[in-house]
């Protein structure tokens, strides 16, 4: 019987110690196959990158000259586009600033408003219980048999 245990005891250190090793190299697999998923994201990205700066360099002389066109017949019906560009560049900051702020204000109101519901139920917890409609019924017979008493005395 302590033989069967031992030679067991024995095959399950061997499997133990086969398991370590498969895991080792599972691991290192799965290392090394992340490394070059890395480092392929990152060269596609790159060529990416660099294809749409060529892309940009290609349109950017087109672009300008439409711009600058587009001033010169402008400037023919008397619209000034610089003008035109600082008006907008002035508003577009003072909206992301008023969103900003709003953002901001919504953060505090939104405690503010958690605070007064405490407030509020704590206030409301005190309030004595309403009447029943059974209650008000009672009431009210009491009082008639009262007035019709002493009407009658």
């Amino acid at each position: 019987m302590n033989e069967l245990i031992n030679r067991v005891q024995k095959d399950l250190n061997k499997l133990q110690a086969t398991f370590e090793k498969e895991g080792e190299v599972l691991l290192e697999k799965i290392r090394k196959s992340a490394t070059k998923a890395e480092k392929n994201v990152n060269h596609k990205k790159d060529e990416v990158a660099t294809l749409i700066e060529k892309q940009i360099k290609k349109f950017e002389p087109a672009l300008e000259k439409f711009y600058q066109e587009l001033k010169v017949n402008a400037g023919k019906y008397g619209v000034d586009l610089t003008d035109i560009e600082k008006k907008v560049k002035t508003t577009t900051k003072r909206a992301a600033t008023k969103l900003k702020k709003k953002s901001s204000s919504k953060k505090k109101s939104t405690k503010k408003k958690a605070v007064k519901k405490k407030v509020a139920k704590k206030k409301t917890a005190k309030k004595p219980a309403k009447k029943t409609a059974a209650k008000k019924k009672v009431a009210k017979k009491a009082t008639k048999k009262k007035s019709t008493t002493k009407t009658a005395k």
